[in-house]
């Protein structure tokens, strides 16, 4: 991973590599400016309510049960806002 962080800190020098340790959850959650962001905790809330929902279904039909369409799309639009919004944040 060292190594993987430094080859892109070659390419982009402005890039710094990162310790080997894996971010937490706050530190995923949190904006550039270091506090919480809404839309990062409603689409963690979101993602991880329909993975457990599935996997409960899926265990109890024996079988991948599937995700039904409006629940996809609003998963759909909730990234989509995110992706959206972070080009707006102020990267100072």
């Amino acid at each position: 991973m060292a190594e993987l962080q430094n080859a892109i800190a070659v390419v982009n020098p402005e890039t710094k590599p990162e310790s080997s340790a894996a971010p937490g959850i706050s530190t995923v959650l949190q904006d550039q400016a270091g506090g919480y962001s809404m839309i990062r905790l409603v689409l963690a809330a979101w993602a991880l309510g329909v993975l457990s929902v599935w996997i409960y279904n899926s265990l109890l039909k024996k079988e991948l049960a599937p995700i039904p369409e409006f629940v996809v799309v609003l998963l759909s639009a909730l990234t989509t806002g995110k992706v959206v919004q972070r080009f707006g944040e102020n990267t100072k």
